[in-house]
């Protein structure tokens, strides 16, 4: 009896390993997914569907928009049902969306579907961290590390291989490879779940904004909100929205090259996650300090791309330089949950914690949009296929940015330091 006891336990504990393997999976695609469109293939994209740059820009905005927006729920259901029965239904929303990416009749269903990719891939990490608490007991926070690295390798398969594969064959071709994989991800996963020991759905959990209310009557969120916003959102808009298109346009890099910089900028997002927090540490536990670097950094780099695209600057050496600063100071992201934490009781961690890491998505959407539509106020020039856009737009999309960058470095000097150990 008690052989077949531990027998049990020992299949249960497979299952869960698979399961934590299936969110790994799943949490890779969904940062493949986020890079692609429209940042990899922007003019791919414009050339296919004869679009404007704001039609462009809006594929990543409405991404952006759901992803960011419908967080806010997944923690609620996730209270409820927990992390693996919300992500099979966020994951077929998911594999659903890719395949539709790939088949776009048009630009509207396009749209449709990046609608329902953003609608998926929100229930992927909170759904993944909540069931690694729940699995993984001491080594949760390795299993976080160890989703940080799947993530960031996503988004590095998204920029330069990505792009070198669509000098040899066809995007669509490309993308529908990659649903079809998420599908066999996707199947997998759901076959672990119907025989995996689940916990019960707590039903006496109920859904109720009232929730939200605490957290947002607390200043040191907003601040820290406008952080994330302005700080990552200004460098995220760069990695997925416009930066490539930057780099091609103006500085006149190849679009191997333009990748390349895209790709080193997310190997540097996740070592960056790793030397903060170590440099937190050997500080004191300080992080607002850190914070502010980071924004200072920011403020400088930006106007440094904006100085550079008003004077013509188009040596590569130098926007590799301004890039490769604006993506370290851009994700000192680690050190912002230590800041929610310090500022937030137990009781509406979880809740602060959703908006915090909703609002800087909802951000980048917003700058998406303000981008494409400033883009569109110059005539741009067809060369090759591609429609080249004039030094005017992107020097007006720096001032944006840069006004993003000094509202949230104004924001880290109202935060207040609470020296607790991380």
């Amino acid at each position: 009896m008690a052989e077949r006891e531990y027998m049990n336990e020992s299949y249960y504990r497979r299952l869960d390993a698979l399961l934590i393997a299936g969110f790994l999976l799943i949490y890779f695609f969904c940062n493949l997914q986020k890079v692609i469109i429209p940042g990899s293939i922007f003019n791919e994209l414009q050339a296919h569907f004869s679009a404007t740059a704001p039609e462009i820009t809006g594929l990543g905005a409405v991404f952006m928009y759901s992803y960011g927006f419908f967080q806010l729920a997944t923690g609620m259901l996730i209270d409820r049902y927990y992390g693996v029965r919300v992500l099979v239904v966020g994951g077929t929303v998911f594999t659903l969306g890719c395949l539709l990416t790939a088949l776009p009749l048009s630009l509207r269903g396009m749209y449709v579907a990046r609608l329902l990719v953003g609608l998926g891939a929100s229930t992927v990490y909170l759904s993944m961290v909540t069931e690694m608490a729940r699995i993984c007991g001491q080594n949760f926070p390795l299993f976080v590390g160890l989703a940080a690295f799947c993530g960031y390798s996503g988004s590095a398969v998204g920029s330069v291989p990505f792009v070198l594969l669509t000098q040899h064959f066809h995007w669509q071709h490309l993308l529908l490879i990659l649903a079809l994989l998420m599908l066999l991800v996707l199947f997998g996963f759901m076959m672990l779940a119907k025989l995996a020991k689940l916990p019960k759905i707590r039903r006496d959990v109920h859904f109720s904004l009232a929730t939200f209310r605490t957290p947002l009557k607390n200043p040191q969120n907003w601040h820290t909100m406008m952080f994330m916003c302005f700080i990552f959102g200004s460098y995220f808009t760069l990695q997925t929205v416009i930066g490539k298109k930057i780099l091609e346009d103006f500085v006149g890099m190849s679009a191997a090259s333009a990748s390349l910089v895209l790709t080193m900028m997310v190997v540097l997002a996740a070592v960056d996650g790793f030397v903060v927090t170590l440099l937190s540490k050997w500080a004191g536990n300080r992080k607002v300090i850190f914070l502010r670097i980071a924004a200072l950094l920011t403020v400088v780099f930006q106007a440094a791309a904006l100085a550079a695209v008003a004077l013509g600057c188009r040596a590569h050496w130098y926007w590799w330089c301004v890039f490769i600063v604006l993506a370290v100071a851009g994700n000192f992201v680690p050190l912002v949950f230590v800041v929610i934490r310090d500022n937030n009781p137990a009781e509406s961690m979880g809740t602060a914690t959703s908006i915090i890491n909703s609002s800087p998505y909802v951000a980048v959407a917003i700058l998406g949009n303000l981008i494409g539509w400033i883009m569109e106020q110059w005539k741009p020039v067809a060369v090759s296929g591609k429609m080249i856009y004039p030094s005017q737009a992107y020097c007006a999309t720096f001032v944006l940015l840069l006004a993003c960058a000094i509202l949230g470095c104004i924001a880290t000097f109202l935060l207040k330091e609470k020296r607790t150990v991380t």
